[in-house]
């Protein structure tokens, strides 16, 4: 604690605080977001390529307390790289089929084998992770008249469906840019057939979810897969699907600078393509899932910046206005090995880097329920203070506090360089004891490798056992103080808040 409090000291010095009005609605949630609205992604390219190291997951204590830590959850296993994969019962059977999988793809991709045993294995994992699987399934198959050849897809499906397992489905993945990736092409209506076929395979009760599309924003650059997804629509997309799914990155650039994770208009680009997906689906009901989306869409080289404390301005507001905006899931990509990942692993055992982002979604996991809250004036572009407000996740085992039906969960980001935040809470939330989660970088800045929890370095034991996460308390909520460049969480006890006292 002595550091946040010397943090705090050293700002007020040398800055002039911003003070903000905040004005929570505790009648009534817009929003309920289940269990699972955080969820993990990753690429198949690990248990159909790299044997070896998917053995190391598998049997990885410290892997699979982690992946706990964040459930329930769904983990999509897909991407790009999805549409290479093949299923067959044997690796024999695969290799001898590599020529045909890889008939239809550019040079710098390459056919992946999944066999019964990686499926098996995998659908294992996420059962012990107490997780579930969300598979991304290919379609770039394609018979001389433009159909989908879905042959090798319907051969997984029966295997899947003959063993029991629990998997929602997704096809394809940014179909737009086929042409680029794979030399195909699949029509807008064609992929609507596609998913009209699966919906026929399988089972009533299991999702599928699509179309996978890439950020919707209008803007010259998104226009082919703006046009993509409007017709996609209107040829009865939706009718076949339970979600409809989309990818968004704040920044797709190999050269970020650590300026732009805390930069107003480029998190406000997010609400923005939130609005344009929305103004797509005007008039029909959907269900909206982020399933692919995270910081940065870069190579290794921009690892310092996206495993790091800044990343985390990033992540923190995408789930709070996604939650805002009307989404049940967000898929962090990736969960590992790579350069966005939220843990960088080194074999896995005995050590694992846990990045900033893990840390991130931790708290939120915990803390969050599923009530959304609207704060006044939080939709306005701009803004040099974010704020979220939702109903308190009461009895969590992971808290050092047992919080009831009634309590709300404040989420608050500063995005000043200089000035640390006054808030003003007024009634109802004002006058209560306020449990503070502030989350500050350690040893070198927001561009720290490590996070604090109100001074203290959050961290795994070599046990394999996460920290139990422990507030401060502050006497009186009115007033909370944010230092610059930093977020945080912050629990108001016994508020009684009614919408958090019933269901939406």
């Amino acid at each position: 604690m002595a550091a946040v409090r010397d943090f705090l000291i050293s700002t007020a010095i040398f800055s002039v605080c911003s003070s903000f009005q905040l004005v929570v609605e505790t009648k009534l949630g817009v929003f309920a977001i289940p269990r699972h609205f955080l969820s993990i992604a990753s690429s198949p390219k690990t248990p159909c390529h790299d044997r070896n190291e998917f053995q190391k997951i598998l049997h990885s204590g410290r892997f699979t307390s982690l992946v706990r830590g964040l459930s329930p959850a769904y983990w999509r296993v897909g991407g790009t790289e999805g549409q290479e994969v093949s299923y067959y019962s044997t690796q024999s059977e695969c290799k001898s089929a590599g020529i045909e999988n890889g008939e239809h793809m550019k040079k710098d991709f390459e056919p992946l084998c999944l066999t019964q045993i990686e499926w098996d294995e995998l659908n294992g994992l996420v059962v012990k992770t107490n997780t579930t699987l969300l598979f991304d399934l290919s379609n770039i198959k394609r018979h001389k008249d433009g159909t989908w050849n879905y042959s090798n897809v319907e051969k997984l499906l029966n295997y899947s469906a003959a063993k029991g397992y629990n998997i929602a489905w997704q096809l394809g993945n940014e179909p737009h840019a086929y042409p680029d990736h794979f030399n195909v092409t699949v029509e807008p209506k064609q992929s609507v057939d596609d998913f009209k076929t699966l919906r026929k395979f399988v089972r009533a009760r299991q999702i599928i979810v699509g179309l996978e599309s890439t950020n919707p924003y209008e803007v010259k650059s998104d226009v082919e897969n703006y046009e993509y997804l409007t017709q996609w629509i209107s040829s009865g997309g939706l009718q076949f699907v339970n979600a409809l799914s989309w990818h968004q990155y704040f920044i797709r650039n190999p050269n970020p600078t650590v300026e732009q994770m805390h930069n107003a208009s480029i998190l406000d680009s997010l609400l923005l393509s939130i609005q344009t997906l929305k103004s797509c689906t005007k008039g029909y009901k959907v269900d909206y899932w982020l399933t692919e989306t995270g910081s940065i869409l870069g190579s290794d080289a921009v690892h310092n910046i996206s495993g790091s404390y800044a990343a985390g301005f990033m992540w923190l507001y995408k789930l709070g206005l996604a939650a805002r905006m009307g989404h049940s899931v967000v898929c962090h990509q990736t969960l590992f090995t790579d350069s966005r990942g939220l843990m960088d692993p080194t074999n896995f055992t005995p050590f694992v880097v846990i990045l900033n982002s893990y840390w991130v979604s931790y708290l939120f996991k915990h803390l969050v329920g599923s009530v959304v809250l609207n704060v006044d004036g939080q939709l306005n572009m701009n803004q040099s203070v974010r704020s979220f407000a939702f109903c308190t996740q009461p009895n969590d085992t992971a808290i050092k506090r047992s919080y009831m039906a009634g309590d709300v969960t404040l989420i608050l980001i500063n995005i000043q360089t200089e000035k640390p935040a006054t808030i003003q809470l007024v009634e109802p939330l004002s006058q209560f004891n306020v449990d503070v989660y502030l989350l500050t970088p350690g040893i070198g800045g927001i561009t720290s490798n490590f996070t604090l929890l109100n001074g203290d370095k959050l961290e795994m034991s070599m046990d394999n056992q996460l920290p139990m996460i422990t507030p401060t308390t502050q006497a009186n909520s009115q007033t909370i103080s944010l230092p610059p460049l930093t977020y945080g969480f912050y629990v108001i006890q016994n508020a009684k808040a009614e919408a958090c006292l019933s269901t939406i």
